[in-house]
C-alpha cells in the first residue's frame, strides 16, 4: 500500500519536477546519504526519474550524482546493472 501511495504522489509530481528542472540553470544533483536508507529501490525510482527529465528537456541532460558507500550494491552484477 505505502509503494502505491508513493508512486502516486511521484506521478502527481512528475510535471512539476519536469518544470523546474526546464527552467533551472542547474545540470547537476547531488544525492548523499541515500544508503542509509538500506534499499536500492529508491536508486531505480531516481533513475526513472532522471531519464523521464532528460526526455522532456530540449536543452543539456541534467545529470543525477549519487554519493554512498560502495557495499551498498551487493554483487558486481548489481552494480553493473545500475550504473
Amino acid at each position: 500500500m505505502a509503494q502505491q501511495e508513493s508512486s502516486s504522489l511521484l506521478n502527481n509530481c512528475l510535471d512539476e519536477i519536469v518544470y523546474f528542472f526546464s527552467r533551472s540553470k542547474s545540470k547537476i544533483v547531488v544525492f548523499e546519504d541515500l544508503d542509509r536508507l538500506g534499499n536500492t529501490e529508491v536508486f531505480v525510482k531516481l533513475r526513472e526519474i532522471n531519464q523521464i527529465v532528460n526526455n522532456n528537456l530540449k536543452n543539456d541532460p541534467v545529470r543525477f550524482l549519487y554519493a554512498c558507500r560502495d557495499d551498498i550494491f551487493l554483487g558486481a552484477d548489481i552494480r553493473t546493472k545500475f550504473f
